[in-house]
């Protein structure tokens, strides 16, 4: 006769090993792109122009002049009115040499360095002094034709 079946239960297999996780390959390059349309042709500048000034640096009391030189502010009639000169010799406010001369019509009297009028015209005239030191002439009249 046969035998009587077994009763049992029977053990869960074991879980797997989880693998760990992969790292993604590199992606491909894509293709070159297509170039664009060429630009509009430009057109050329035209040819006028003015010219530039040449620039200066000065040292104090002096400027830059059209010629792109330093030349003093004071004029030499300033430095002489300055030094309260009508003739001789002073230097501006540049530490330049000034030579201060008479109008045509005077004379430079060195010792004062003040210029005396002299007659302009005809034989001669009486030499009259003015309140600032200079002298003045009478003009003298024509001589008759």
């Amino acid at each position: 006769a046969g035998g009587v079946g077994g009763t049992g239960t029977g053990k869960g297999g074991v879980g797997g090993t989880v693998s760990p996780v992969g790292t993604g390959g590199t992606g491909l390059t894509g293709a070159a792109g297509t170039g664009g349309p060429a630009g509009a042709t430009g057109q050329g500048g035209s040819g006028t122009g003015t010219a530039g000034t040449m620039g200066c640096l000065c040292p104090a009391n002096e400027t830059c002049n059209a010629n792109g030189a330093c030349v003093c502010t004071q004029t030499n009639a300033q430095a002489c009115a300055a030094a309260g000169i009508g003739c001789g010799a002073t230097t501006n406010i540049c530490g330049q040499a000034v030579t201060c001369k008479c109008p045509a019509n005077s004379i430079c009297d060195t010792s004062t360095d003040t210029c005396t009028i002299t007659c302009v015209t005809g034989t001669g005239g009486t030499i009259t002094p003015l309140d600032n030191g200079e002298q003045a002439a009478i003009i003298c009249p024509a001589q008759p034709n």
